[in-house]
């Protein structure tokens, strides 16, 4: 004899009649075209263009040009000592070498220096000379890069802050490299030049091997042939007008050039640049 089932409560519901509802402590089901309510993970970041969007030449020149502006003062005694040991090196290289005489004159009557090469003592010279010429080059691509990082133009700082090593190391292997560009009917030689047109702010940055920065310098140029070629030409024209103005002009040529390049440099790497 079975007993009957009391009767279900009016707000009872059947196990067909509940099956869209959960049961009391499960999880929710998802929204429709939820997959399992995970978040998704983000897209990834885009690739870094290939060249700097927006770059140009004029506009470099023209922030070197205000950057110079900015720093005259700082720059132009950078500039006096530069030339001074370029002076004194000159003059301890003639010693070296066999000393100078000033018994020549020009067709306008003034004295000039007459080098004699005595080998060993002058090839001694010309290196010193060199190896010199790059590490001021270096501090002064370092000088620009921290103004072009929004610092103040500081040379005399710069001189703690560079690798001499490997300064020489890369002027070294670009001298060599350009030279043998040269012998082989000057147009390697030119594309020599070009392609490692970056090699001592690549080096100066990051504290960079040497190696390493030819190689971020020819990245750079290939990545951005066109504005650094328009670049490179622009530097010569500001050199040359510079020459023109009886030479004084190259105080200020040359480091308008320098800190146009450094500009470059950022803006080829995406890096911010101060205004």
């Amino acid at each position: 004899m079975s007993t009957p089932e009391p009767p279900a409560n009016p707000g009872d519901s059947t196990p067909e009649s509940s099956g869209d509802l959960p049961s009391y402590g499960s999880v929710p089901p998802p929204p429709p075209g939820d997959s399992g309510g995970s978040v998704p993970p983000p897209p990834p970041p885009p690739a870094p263009p290939s060249s700097a969007q927006g770059f140009s030449a004029p506009e470099a020149i023209a922030w070197g040009w205000r950057k110079f502006s900015e720093n005259t003062g700082a720059v132009i005694l950078a500039m006096i000592v530069v030339i001074g040991v370029s002076i004194g090196l000159g003059l301890l290289g003639a010693l070296l070498s066999g000393g100078f005489s000033a018994d020549a004159m020009d067709p306008m009557g003034s004295p000039f220096f007459r080098f004699d090469s005595q080998g060993p003592a002058e090839l001694l010279s010309q290196l010193i000379q060199t190896a010199v010429s790059v590490v001021l080059g270096g501090v002064a691509a370092k000088a620009a890069l921290e103004v072009a990082d929004g610092q103040a133009f500081d040379f005399f700082a710069a001189f703690g802050k560079v690798n001499i090593v490997q300064l020489i190391i890369a002027g070294v292997v670009v001298g060599i490299a350009t030279t043998i560009g040269f012998i082989l009917l000057v147009i390697p030689g030119l594309i020599v030049m070009f392609l490692t047109y970056f090699t001592t702010y690549a080096v100066v940055d990051d504290d960079t091997p040497a190696i390493d920065g030819i190689k971020r310098s020819v990245k750079l140029t290939t990545d951005n042939v066109g504005d650094a070629l328009v670049l490179a030409l622009l530097n010569v024209l500001v050199i040359i007008a510079g020459a023109i103005a009886l030479c004084v002009g190259l105080l200020v040529a040359i480091p308008v050039t320098i800190f146009a390049t450094a500009y470059a440099y950022r803006a080829f790497n995406g890096q911010p640049i101060a205004p």
